[in-house]
């Protein structure tokens, strides 16, 4: 495609309807930049582009990248005005700093007050729209992209934004200060270098001619920060008080450990379609619960009117006791949940061992232990590399290590393999007292010769230790914003990714198809013939994790909730609640 790609938007137009349907047609996504520098272009370190030349791969790529595709508006609705609407939050997020931890409840909590530079339609959560940047345009061979900002955008302590804030938070994805783990990073790698045109225009440059810098900017996680309040902390967001954005809300109250309270941002620079700002409510009360038992006590009495992420053993009894007045929704989570394996030091480094571990271990005791009984589909399900968004998803049970009628063959050859490389004990790094799925693991492996070694730490302790490479084994959870393959690869499996955590490196091969898949569309018929290829890799060569489940999520609801859909409010627009209303009746009108 040799023409210009160029969105021009004058005005944004709201959308009527409300209806989630994941687009095939659509384009591309990932990018990235480092810490912070104000006008001066800055190089971020390259993956693929650095690599030496290799054979090329089967897959016949277009010599154009792809565009992504994009809207000219915010595809907000209407609704009534007015309301507090109070919402589960799950266990409270223990930073204030929402992109340090890649959890549910963080973005639940916090993400309200914040923009992004883009953000996914929370129709599809793959096409892109506008948020502080109104337009962008390509340069002809896709190797850069022009960002143009929306006028009169402050943070909620009056400060004036700039394209200054947006160089400073990329710069800060990238190169973190010390001690602030940035999980979700990858999605910016592909970043070359930027450059401030003035106070409301930028250029991006790209380390491979790609549109994928569009979606990693339109990822919802990837909030934009205000460089005058982080940069005199040395970079940190520590406090309550450096909880600022130029989000649908704002700050008002809170309670560690238990509640947040946002009202509404006055001087939000989205307005609705009866001329006022964003958002409709009034304000939104966040409140943590140690568990599903007291979230659920709390809703059945209408201390909170609706939760995200319920479980279907609680969500299900309720709705049956409230027939017309509850809603119980499920929704496809393409999450990736598994073991992380470190491929950095012995035993893990050996791909033998990785390969032999993975086919040892029987996901489906895991699935069906963890599933809850009578839900169909099952509400836990068996995953390959690239979760439910692996193009080859209907075919994994016929992978030899994934088919149930190979696994006493597979467990055998592993149990030769661990005989011959001399493996007898790996450790298994946990925050829980009680690790069922470890303990699971434990049980399987110990007739093949092998003793896991349970090794309990808390949380935040056992995260860090395994971001830090001092782990063999470590259970983990990925959330994550698109329905696309290339989300998980970025957020795990691509070279400096978040949740890479000293995986194995991965073969050349498969980072020559990297190089490709950056070029493809989202979606596209040649994003499924190459994330086949990099599956075979992964599973028959790398072997870098070992993908266990991925769970369904089940929003409750009472039903004077309105806009409050669980993809589009959790997935896509990660709990902002920027056209969410309640109906007449509802206890916070």
């Amino acid at each position: 495609m040799a023409a210009l790609l160029n969105f021009r938007f004058a005005t944004l137009f709201p959308i009527a309807a409300l209806a989630i349907a994941i687009a095939a047609t659509l384009a591309c996504s990932s990018a990235e930049e480092p810490e912070a520098a104000p006008a001066a272009p800055v190089v971020a370190p390259t993956v693929a582009a650095s690599a030496p030349a290799a054979p090329q791969p089967t897959v016949m790529v277009a010599a154009q990248p792809k565009p992504t595709e994009a809207k000219v508006d915010n595809e907000f609705t209407d609704g009534t005005r007015g309301g507090n609407m109070r919402i589960a939050t799950g266990v409270w997020f223990d930073r204030w700093d929402m992109t340090t931890r890649s959890h549910w409840s963080s973005t639940q909590g916090l993400n309200r007050m914040y923009s992004g530079v883009l953000q996914f339609s929370p129709r599809d959560g793959l096409t892109v729209t506008p948020d502080l940047a109104h337009s962008w345009e390509f340069n002809e061979d896709f190797s850069q992209v022009t960002l143009d900002f929306n006028e009169g955008v402050t943070w909620h302590d009056g400060e004036p934004f700039t394209v200054d804030d947006v160089v400073y938070t990329i710069n800060r994805w990238i190169n973190p200060p010390e001690g602030t783990p940035q999980p979700r990073v990858a999605g910016f790698l592909l970043v070359d270098d930027m450059e401030k045109i003035d106070d409301l225009t930028m250029t991006i440059s790209m380390t491979n001619p790609t549109s994928r810098i569009l979606a990693a900017l339109a990822d919802s996680w990837h909030i934009m920060l205000p460089e005058h309040v982080l940069s005199a902390n040395g970079g940190r967001l520590t406090d309550a008080e450096h909880v600022i954005g130029t989000g649908a809300f704002e700050m008002e109250s809170h309670e560690v450990g238990n509640s947040v309270i946002t009202s509404a941002n006055p001087d939000y620079f989205v307005d609705a379609p009866d001329g006022s700002p964003y958002p409709l409510l009034d304000k939104i009360t966040g409140i943590a619960f140690a568990n599903n038992e007291l979230a659920a006590a709390a809703f059945t009495t209408k201390q909170i009117d609706q939760y995200i992420t319920f479980t279907p053993s609680k969500a299900y009894p309720i709705q049956a006791d409230f027939p017309n007045e509850v809603s119980v929704i499920r929704w496809d989570s393409p999450g990736f949940q598994g073991i992380a394996l470190n491929g950095s030091a012995p035993p893990l480094d050996d791909p033998e061992v990785r390969k032999a571990f993975r086919c040892a271990i029987d996901t489906r005791q895991i699935v069906e232990l963890t599933s809850v009984p009578d839900v169909e589909p099952p509400n836990m399900r068996q995953i390959s590399f690239f979760g439910t968004a692996d193009p080859n998803y209907e075919d994994i049970f016929d992978y030899p290590c994934l088919d149930w009628d190979q696994k006493a063959q597979q467990q055998e050859m592993a149990k030769q393999v661990f005989e011959e490389k001399g493996i007898n004990k790996i450790e298994f790094l946990t925050e829980e007292a009680e690790p069922e799925i470890v303990l699971i693991i434990q049980q399987q492996m110990e007739p093949l010769g092998v003793e896991i070694e349970i090794v309990v730490t808390e949380l935040t302790s056992a995260r860090e230790q395994a971001y830090a490479c001092d782990y063999e084994l470590f259970w983990f959870g990925q959330a994550v914003a698109s329905k696309s393959p290339v989300e998980i690869i970025n957020q795990v499996f691509r070279p400096g990714a978040g949740f890479d955590m000293c995986q194995a490196e991965p073969p050349q091969k498969w980072l020559d198809l990297l190089a490709d898949l950056d070029r493809v569309g989202l979606g596209s018929a040649e994003e499924k013939a190459i994330t086949k290829q990099m599956d075979t890799i992964m599973r028959e060569e790398w072997n870098p994790k070992v993908p266990i489940r991925r769970p369904d999520e089940f929003q409750i609801r009472w039903n004077y909730v309105k806009n409050v859909d669980p993809i589009a409010t959790s997935k896509f627009i990660q709990s902002r609640f920027v056209d969410a209303w309640l109906d007449a009746g509802a206890p916070g009108r």
